[in-house]
């Protein structure tokens, strides 16, 4: 088991800074979110930033761009934006040997967005990227994301979800993001276990992605670990 260390803390810092400050505190590996300043423009600047981290102490994981990118937005234009920033992530990882690649599947931003048909979006999309992936071979990790009313998934749709690509993708489950939607975690984890490849600790109050240090909210630890 490897314990990654998640750069979201420090999004908008000076990228070479903190992760000296990371691996300084035993961070030997790091989950890069590739949002902020520092990510900006990756896609042009990949070489420069793959000599960069190559030069730490670390092994990587790498998080897609998150804000700003949906999968399953209601404009087809941003959907396409997406993809092929996604797409342009898995080249990233592949040349840097990350150990995965994070994909958040989608969000629905309003009351009145049909799900079902954001679920439809999200399927098709991580499809293409399968497709994309079989030249780079990097594992691709689907992350429950949102709140109840932002996620696309309840818990049995996302099990179902995982389950539907037969092994094409793993899961990353957030522990925080499930208890905000009121999943009850031990089962989930048991019928996730054939594809549970990561997960993301952290702790809420059930009412808000406060990330708070485990223990300080309402996660039910004992029964998660």
């Amino acid at each position: 088991m490897r314990v990654y260390y998640s750069t979201l803390c420090k999004i908008g810092s000076d990228l070479s800074k903190y992760l000296d400050e990371m691996i300084q505190y035993g961070g030997d590996a790091i989950e890069l979110m590739m949002d902020g300043p520092e990510w900006n423009e990756f896609q042009d600047r990949g070489q420069e930033l793959i000599e960069l981290l190559s030069e730490k102490t670390a092994n990587y994981s790498i998080h897609t761009p998150s804000w700003d990118m949906n999968l399953t937005s209601e404009n087809v234009r941003a959907r396409n934006a997406a993809l092929d920033s996604y797409r342009d992530s898995i080249v990233f990882a592949s040349k840097l040997h990350a150990s995965h690649v994070v994909i958040h599947p989608g969000f629905c931003y309003a009351p009145t967005f049909d799900k079902t048909a954001a679920r439809e979006r999200a399927g098709q999309a991580i499809d293409l990227l399968c497709r994309f992936n079989q030249e780079y071979r990097v594992p691709l990790l689907v992350e429950n994301v949102g709140s109840c009313a932002t996620s696309i998934f309840s818990q049995d749709e996302y099990i179902r979800f995982i389950e539907s690509f037969a092994g094409q993708i793993g899961c990353l489950l957030d522990v925080g993001h499930a208890h905000m939607c009121g999943w009850d975690l031990p089962k989930t984890i048991a019928q996730l276990k054939p594809y549970l490849c990561a997960v993301h600790l952290h702790d809420n109050h059930g009412d808000a992605d406060s990330h708070l240090p485990i223990g300080c909210g309402t996660v039910p630890w004992k029964s998660v670990f």
